[in-house]
C-alpha cells in the first residue's frame, strides 16, 4: 500500500490528494512504465485525467533536468551579508593598491625606457667624443706624419 500523509480511509482507497510526493511518483511511474492503465489509476486514486496528465509532464520534466551536465564541484556556500562587506572593503583596498602599484610601475618603466634609450643612442656619441684618437704604433708626434701615414704639413700649404 502507498505511503499517505494522513491514515488511509475505511473503504481501504487512498485519495490523491492525501498520497505524499514518493507514493504519488510511484504512481506515475506505473503508468509510464504501463503495469496499469490510466483509467485504472484515475479510478483507483480519485484523480482527473488533466491531473494525472500534468503530474506525468512534471516528471518527465523533472527527469530530463536531472540528467543535464550540471557544473562539477560543490555549490559555493552563500555569504552573509556582514561577509559580503567585509569583502568588498578589501577588493576596494586591493584596487586602490593596484592602481597605485600600477602607477609606479608605468613611470618605472618610462624612466627604464629613456634611459635604455639614451644608452643606445646618446651615450656611444659622447663616449667617442671623450675616447682620444689612437695612434698607430711607431707613429710618434713630432715625426710630420699623421695617423693615416702620410706626411703633413705643418705650415698649411698642400703638398
Amino acid at each position: 500500500m502507498p505511503a499517505t500523509k494522513s491514515a488511509p480511509r475505511a473503504g481501504g482507497t487512498v485519495k490523491w490528494e492525501e498520497l505524499d510526493g514518493e507514493a504519488r511518483y510511484r504512481i506515475i511511474e506505473m503508468a509510464l512504465d504501463g503495469h496499469m492503465k490510466m483509467k485504472d489509476i484515475r479510478e483507483a486514486f480519485g484523480v482527473s485525467r488533466q491531473t494525472l496528465s500534468r503530474a506525468m509532464e512534471t516528471v518527465r520534466k523533472a527527469a530530463a533536468a536531472a540528467l543535464e551536465p550540471k557544473t562539477p564541484g560543490r555549490k559555493p556556500t552563500p555569504v552573509s551579508e556582514v561577509q559580503r562587506k567585509e569583502l568588498e572593503g578589501q577588493r576596494a583596498d586591493a584596487e586602490k593598491d593596484r592602481d597605485k602599484w600600477k602607477t609606479r610601475y608605468e613611470v618605472t618603466r618610462t624612466l627604464l625606457d629613456l634611459y635604455l634609450k639614451y644608452d643606445r643612442e646618446v651615450a656611444p656619441q659622447e663616449e667617442k667624443k671623450r675616447q682620444p684618437e689612437k695612434k698607430e704604433p711607431g707613429a710618434t708626434a713630432g715625426s710630420g706624419e699623421s695617423s693615416t701615414g702620410t706626411p703633413s704639413s705643418t705650415d698649411g700649404e698642400a703638398t
